[in-house]
């Protein structure tokens, strides 16, 4: 019976891979290619600094002893906290893999391979074949979508759900239940940054602008059904919404406010959403249109090809000139679309044009994995743009459509991060090291001199935390006998006399142990006299 199944099921496989066209081939082969870049030496390139083991220490506590977390990541604006949607998507991953933090890597390189080929897949229900390819080679080839697909990161996983929000909020145009879940992908990526905010207004947006529109269209009957579907959907989607922020309330409830206040202040009281120099109506507008021009930029030139000159300058304002063009096109009937591609096109722009408004709205520098949530948007946009250039006349345009993917792939190659830099094999070693100089019993504290201000050195707590020889926790009230300090920077002259608190407070200033390396990070050791 088993063999009987298998056949049927080979048989299947078969007749539905015979009936897919070139282009679904072609999204494979793209696709493929995108995994091998995504996944390709990846001990040897993975980027594991503090963030990276702050992470791996959580995620492992929670099966190791049974220890849930409430509460993801703390922001760097606001000292607000995320959920902790991301931990538990690292839990089975790194679970699998323990003691090596990796697994999570290579979960995330998957489901970034995965987002290229539905990029394929959307792109091509959503409007045609041809943008669903461009689509999905562009973003398989980006240097930045490659760079944040090799490590383990909160926001990472941000383009796989912005594209999914892209998609169900394409169906609820058809089917508004789709709004519930739009709600429930929203919830999820707010939990992966806090920039991710800005999906929230869109779907917003384009659920107001669908039921204005389906107002205006119906009967008085028929409203009256329209309104009574609606404020069902609210409701279930508002339940949906607090159901996944139960964590964070909970955790909130607990420590009187924290996260809610953190939330107000970062509105109310930091100077991230405002102009300190614009003192009017007209400077304040002046400015926002001088930062969305930034934004736009940054977004649309800066991210795909990493710079922006005369050349890039230009590609923007054809771009937009493009956009404009195939708008009017569309409202005059001139190379018509259908219903649902006029959708596609509607909703791919207000997710861009509110992306650039809500990013020029924030006053602060915009790092681009603050706007990962972007990329897919990014590469749908100028998939739509080269379609747009083939339906207009495909002899004339085909060719410099070619030219133009060239120099995207040339560009975007230069700056493709699979060059070996050894972090994760270099921090493991000097693990290693302070391991073997340890007693049994011995306990230890781990202080950090680096440029990437990691005091506690996070990366290599947690390699040590995996042994049995794991490093104090303060938060328990254990005192260490011994100070580790681990120099990468090797800046100090004299590593005891630096105004960091664990050193001052350390009550042995000489050195009982060193390990000066060339090319990794040289170790100190204090330790307390015995009495």
């Amino acid at each position: 019976m088993p063999v009987i199944k298998l056949k049927n099921i080979s048989q299947k496989l078969y007749l539905y891979l015979r009936k897919q066209p070139w282009h679904w081939w072609l999204a494979v082969l793209i696709t493929l290619i995108a995994g091998f870049l995504r996944i390709y030496r990846i001990p040897e390139t993975v980027m594991f600094l503090g963030d990276q083991g702050r992470d791996a220490i959580i995620v492992s506590r929670i099966f190791k002893e049974l220890n849930p977390v409430f509460i993801g990541p703390v922001t760097s604006v606001g000292n607000m906290y995320l959920g902790p949607f991301y931990y538990y998507f690292m839990l089975p991953f790194l679970w699998i893999s323990y003691p090596s933090p990796l697994g999570p890597v290579y979960a995330v390189a998957i489901f970034s391979t995965i987002t290229v080929f539905l990029m394929y897949i959307f792109g091509k229900k959503m409007y045609s074949p041809m943008v669903g390819l461009l689509a999905s080679f562009l973003l398989a080839f980006s240097a930045e979508a490659i760079d944040i697909s090799r490590f383990s990161w909160n926001p990472n996983l941000a383009p796989l759900f912005s594209l999914l929000m892209i998609y169900f909020s394409w169906k609820a145009f058809k089917n508004p239940k789709n709004w519930i879940v739009v709600t429930f992908l929203f919830s999820l990526i707010i939990q992966l940054h806090y920039m991710t905010l800005l999906t929230g207004i869109t779907a917003g947006f384009l659920w107001l602008y669908q039921l204005i529109i389906k107002l205006r269209q119906n009967s008085s009957s028929q409203k009256k059904e329209l309104v009574f579907q609606t404020i069902k959907i609210i409701i279930i989607s508002c339940l949906v919404f607090l159901l996944t922020l139960v964590p964070q309330i909970l955790f909130d409830i607990r420590h009187k406010g924290l996260i809610s206040s953190a939330f107000k202040d970062m509105f109310t009281k930091e100077a991230v959403f405002s102009d300190k120099r614009a003192t009017g109506l007209t400077e304040n507008i002046s400015s926002l249109v001088s930062y969305s021009q930034t934004r736009a930029n940054h977004i649309l030139v800066r991210i795909p090809f990493n710079r922006i000159g005369h050349y890039e300058q230009l590609l923007l304002f054809s771009i937009i000139t493009m956009l404009i063009v195939r708008f009017y096109l569309q409202k005059k009937n001139i190379k018509p679309l259908n219903k649902f591609q006029q959708t596609t096109f509607f909703i791919v722009t207000t997710f861009l044009i509110l992306g650039i408004i809500g990013t020029a709205v924030y006053r602060e520098p915009v790092y681009n994995h603050y706007i990962a949530y972007l990329y897919p948007v990014i590469f749908l946009v100028y998939a739509l743009v080269l379609d747009f250039l083939l339906k207009l006349n495909k002899k004339i345009f085909i060719f410099p459509i070619l030219a133009f993917l060239g120099w995207f792939l040339v560009n975007n190659y230069q700056r493709w991060p699979l060059e070996p830099n050894y972090m994760y094999q270099r921090t493991k070693q000097v693990t290693e090291q302070i391991y073997r100089s340890l007693d049994d019993q011995e306990k230890y504290e781990i202080v950090l001199l680096s440029g990437t201000k990691d005091l506690y050195g996070q990366s290599y707590r947690y390699f040590l935390s995996t042994t049995d020889k794991p490093p104090i926790i303060r938060d328990k009230g254990e005192t260490p006998d011994t100070l580790v300090i681990i120099d990468e920077e090797k800046k100090a002259k004299d590593v005891t006399a630096l105004p960091i608190y664990e050193i001052v407070v350390f009550p042995e200033k000489s050195i009982n142990e060193f390990y000066g390396n060339c090319d990794k990070p040289d170790v100190y050791f204090l330790r307390k006299h015995p009495n």
